[in-house]
């Protein structure tokens, strides 16, 4: 059922972004791409003392971005590049900053971040830049004990709304459904976008909570019968059994629902931080992101500013 990654990437393209707009620049195929072992551009500075990066924030981007930075500082063997664990696109717990308000409020340069600043952000910040490097379809996956392999829309919406509970209401076994639920950040927001059904539903509160996408990969390992929803990287990189919605599987052209993976800064990047940006439309980084099964964007900083 499940295809190799150079499946999924023969379909890849590698986007070029202006404001919201995209096009298609050449066609992206990996079937003989292996990780990069070496290369890149020029290391800083040889004979400088060695240099931090940190960049936190959604855990959408934090496999990719750490195995990235593994091939920047082969390159750079003065800078360390340190993607922490998932403190999300924006805080969702007390006494944490996701990588919005890591951003925004100038305690790193960067923040990781999967959703494009908000409202709320611009006006508790100001304007913000923003740069998307990469999107990835968002894949729902299930527990190996279920064997369906096919949902609709309509099946994901009366899931989601707490409506179909037992697998035997889509075609599956008698079987108690788990719903695997997350907050309503990037993926959520995502899938709000893509499905029509999706867009002001009320997510069952009989669900089991995942905070975070590493809480979700555990809950889809440990929780016979469930059902989730992960970024595609992840799914592929844990092995789980992904089903197609509405005939299509997160690999395919035209799979409804991908998430966009960018960077936020206050201030025009400089140094290390502004190197490590622009490594990331290298022919290296762009192996990386291939390899992973994510689609290369190549795009400008955007100044996000507060509509009037």
């Amino acid at each position: 059922m499940k295809k190799t990654l150079s499946a999924l990437v023969s379909s890849v393209a590698f986007l070029t972004v202006t404001g919201c707009a995209s096009t298609v620049v050449t066609p992206a195929s990996r079937s003989t791409v292996a990780p990069p072992s070496s290369g890149g551009t020029q290391s800083l500075a040889a004979n400088t003392e060695p240099k931090q990066l940190v960049i936190p924030g959604t855990g959408d981007s934090q496999d990719l971005l750490r195995s990235v930075a593994v091939a920047y500082e082969k390159a750079h063997p003065n800078v360390k590049v340190v993607i922490p664990d998932s403190t999300g696109s924006f805080a969702t717990k007390p006494n944490t900053l996701g990588g919005l308000e890591s951003a925004g409020t100038r305690t790193t340069e960067l923040g990781r971040t999967a959703v494009r600043p908000r409202e709320e952000d611009l006006k508790k910040f100001g304007p913000m830049y923003y740069r998307e490097f990469a999107r990835v379809p968002v894949a729902f996956v299930v527990h190996k004990s279920v064997p369906v392999r096919e949902l609709t829309s309509k099946d994901i919406c009366g899931i989601y709304a707490g409506q179909v509970t037992n697998w035997k209401q889509v075609g599956g076994p008698d079987m108690p459904l788990v719903v695997q639920t997350r907050p309503e950040g990037s993926n959520m927001l995502a899938i709000r976008e893509s499905l029509p059904c999706f867009k002001d539903l009320k997510v069952t509160d009989k669900g089991h909570a995942n905070l975070r996408n590493a809480d979700a990969v555990n809950s889809m390992r440990d929780m016979a019968g469930s059902i989730g929803f992960m970024p595609l990287s992840e799914a592929e990189h844990y092995k789980y059994t992904m089903v197609k919605i509405d005939s299509k599987y997160p690999f395919s052209d035209g799979y409804p629902v991908t998430v966009g993976l960018g960077l936020v800064h206050m201030d025009p990047l400089h140094g290390v931080a502004k190197d490590f940006v622009e490594y990331l439309t290298t022919e290296e980084a762009v192996k990386v992101l291939r390899y992973s099964g994510h689609m290369p964007v190549k795009a400008d900083s955007e100044l996000v500013v507060l509509k009037k």
